[in-house]
């Protein structure tokens, strides 16, 4: 059982492991949850001006996702599956939408429901009749982790881990 213990201290020190996971014994003792953190992804076009991307793996087709994959990146995140995610979405056009998805990252990151994302769409058939369609050059995923500062009584999203990928 000791061995266990450290493990889990090891995993959640160096490998982003959420205190939750792997064992349960951080969860006496962190507020840190795989559903503390969230996923977002950015888009740059040629200018270099920044938008948001809504995270869609049902839109990816070019990849065979794991049932579990979102779970696994909250729970465990690696620059590995943050690359996937990265090259997956370079090879995608995307639609200006408005974000209306209950539960995306970006609601959890405070954005407003009614602000303009970045779709990936699997097909340009599928895009609407007035739609413009966009690529981007270069995409940027990150996992922000929700964290509890005492000393401040304030909650604040940092930046746990981020990969950036740009088309060759």
């Amino acid at each position: 059982m000791c061995l266990v213990a450290i493990n889990q201290i090891r995993m959640v020190k160096s490998n982003h492991l959420a205190p939750w996971c792997g064992g349960g014994f951080g969860m006496f003792s962190s507020n840190t949850s795989p559903e503390s953190r969230a996923v977002v992804c950015f888009g740059y076009d040629e200018s270099g001006q920044k938008h948001r991307i809504l995270l869609d793996l049902d839109q990816l087709d070019s990849v065979k996702w794991p049932k579990n994959f979102l779970y696994e990146l909250h729970s465990n995140p690696s620059e590995e599956m943050l690359k996937k995610i990265a090259k997956a979405l370079l090879q995608k056009n995307f639609v200006k939408r408005l974000n209306f998805k209950k539960h995306s990252a970006g609601l959890v990151l405070g954005w407003k429901i009614d602000e303009p994302i970045y779709t990936p769409i699997k097909n340009d058939l599928f895009k609407l009749q007035n739609e413009s369609v966009f690529t981007f050059n270069t995409i940027e995923t990150a996992v922000y982790e929700l964290n509890y500062n005492a000393m401040e009584n304030s909650v604040k999203f940092s930046q746990l881990l981020n990969y950036q990928e740009t088309l060759e």
